[in-house]
């Protein structure tokens, strides 16, 4: 029984000066940053097949494992033999600062890389299962343990021992982070299942596009949870470069390493370790902002830090803003769809979901754009 990998690639890049990649910047992760949240002490496990010693990856990796038969089964040889995991890593955690390539959303977390997919993008669901557990009983040098598993791979069928493992990983207080899988029609109705992500357990992670819509290729079922950056995609490539790729594989890391983000804040604020129930219930309710679609597409929303940065004290009333600025104002900061989308879905008295969309998107202006607090 073979676990597949939820991407394609779309093309190359030769990244000689350091960016912040599109998803990177429309998900507002540097408004966390800003306020000193970067990942640090956090350890997310990537499962996935391997990750090499990129230098946007230099000092992230804590340790990993191959559960493999490549490399002539050695289990300590976890790199990268086809590209994907490292993809996946630097989307997480590449380095900022250094002055070339990319900046993942956590660019101080570490990484426990579980290589159990081989060359060829597949890998055994038993393997999968025996990489979970080893996650759930590693630990660092100074206690830490894993906080967030991430798994960018998929199968139509599982048995239940795989979900078994999700739920001792559940158990173990782990946020498990899954992409939804790339079967989907375009039909909100039609339910297209990829497990893991389908379990309960997991954070069910769909992908959105740079125009604010869902991609024409994720899954829609009743277990999406989120939906994040999931189309040309630039990260860390196997080879030492950089690659441009597609697929709920490229969304799933956005929100593992948006996890170890709110693992700092809520940490801090907490003055303890928050629970996983905590992290999610932060991701869902505090982090995402709503696209006009079907739930089951995009969960909860598109995964965005708004609101992070710390406000100042000047406040703007709603009445006082017009809503046609707002809209060019948003459109030209990368908003979500078009003014004329929202004039005909956000006008007042059209619904009350009008409305509050309405609301909404004056709030964001406000917050983003004025830099003052909405005044109550």
């Amino acid at each position: 029984m073979n676990v597949r990998l939820l991407e394609h690639i779309v093309g190359t890049s030769s990244s000689s000066a350091e960016v912040t990649p599109d998803g990177v910047q429309d998900i507002a992760a540097s408004a966390m940053w800003d306020r000193g949240y970067d990942g640090s002490e956090v350890v997310v496990a990537v499962l996935d097949t391997g990750c090499n010693n990129h230098p946007d990856l230099a000092g992230q990796i804590k340790g990993g494992k191959n559960f493999t038969t490549d490399y002539g089964g050695d289990s300590d040889n976890f790199s990268d033999n086809h590209f994907h995991g490292t993809h996946v890593a630097g989307t997480i955690a590449a380095v900022r600062g250094n002055g070339i390539g990319v900046v993942g959303v956590a660019p101080d977390v570490k990484l426990l890389v579980l290589k159990v997919l081989s060359s060829d993008g597949s890998g055994g669901v038993y393997n999968i299962i025996e990489a979970i557990d080893y996650a759930i009983a590693w630990r660092g040098p100074q206690g830490q343990r894993v906080r967030v598993i991430s798994m960018s791979l998929g199968t139509i069928w599982a048995p239940q021992d795989f979900h078994d493992a999700i739920k001792r990983a559940d158990a173990a207080d782990i946020a498990i982070v899954c992409a939804s899988g790339n079967i989907g029609d375009g039909n909100s109705e039609t339910n297209e299942v990829n497990y893991p992500a389908y379990y309960p357990e997991c954070i069910a992670v769909g992908a959105y596009d740079m125009w604010g819509g869902v991609a024409y290729f994720s899954n829609s079922n009743n277990q999406i949870d989120i939906c994040a950056p999931g189309v040309n995609v630039l990260s860390t490539s196997n080879s030492g470069g950089y690659v441009y790729s597609s697929g709920t594989s490229m969304a799933a890391p956005h929100v593992a390493g948006a996890l170890a983000l709110i693992a700092n804040k809520l940490d801090k604020a907490f003055g303890r370790h928050a629970t996983s129930r905590e992290l999610y219930e932060e991701l869902i309710n505090r982090n995402t902002i709503l696209l006009d679609v079907a739930s089951t597409l995009q969960g909860y929303g598109a995964l965005r830090f708004v609101g992070a940065a710390t406000m100042p004290v000047k406040k703007v009333r709603i009445s006082d803003v017009d809503f046609e600025a707002a809209l060019s104002w948003l459109k030209d900061h990368g908003m979500f769809n078009t003014p004329a989308y929202w004039r005909n879905n956000a006008v007042v008295g059209k619904t009350i979901r009008g409305d509050y969309m309405r609301e909404a998107l004056i709030k964001i202006y406000i917050v983003q754009g004025l830099g003052a607090q909405v005044e109550k």
